[in-house]
């Protein structure tokens, strides 16, 4: 398989994965190589009146599939928390670089994903 093959097959699977959550967020973008979801409604976060809160976005990069996990600012704990076997995939603060796929991944991704929703589902931003 090409590289351009992986990260499109890796970029698929997550999409797999997260096509359940749209029906509690909005589809920001849905093209060929990002897809994104964002809040349905406006939130406060810091005493700001925001909208189009980000949850994830999964965009392919030159290199690798990068998700960008948005829970993780609205819950800085989250980061302590997220699967062992992701945490080499963390690069800066809420941001995972993929670069292969396996079983073991998409269960340690699809408890990330749970985790962030819950998270919002607490403050109620869901």
């Amino acid at each position: 398989m090409s590289a351009v093959e992986n990260k499109t097959m890796i970029f698929e699977e997550m999409k797999a994965i997260l096509k359940p959550y749209a029906k509690l967020f909005n589809e920001q973008k849905n093209t060929k190589t990002h897809y994104g979801l964002t809040l349905n409604k406006e939130v406060e976060v810091s005493g700001r009146q925001l909208k189009d809160v980000a949850f994830i976005d999964v965009i392919i990069q030159k290199t690798y599939v990068g998700l960008y996990f948005m829970p993780i600012y609205a819950e800085p704990e989250l980061k302590k928390i997220i699967p062992e076997r992701l945490k080499p995939c963390l690069k800066g603060k809420s941001c995972f670089h993929l670069k292969s796929w396996n079983d073991s991944l998409k269960s340690d991704l699809e408890v990330l994903f749970q985790l962030g929703l819950k998270s919002y589902q607490e403050k109620q931003w869901t």
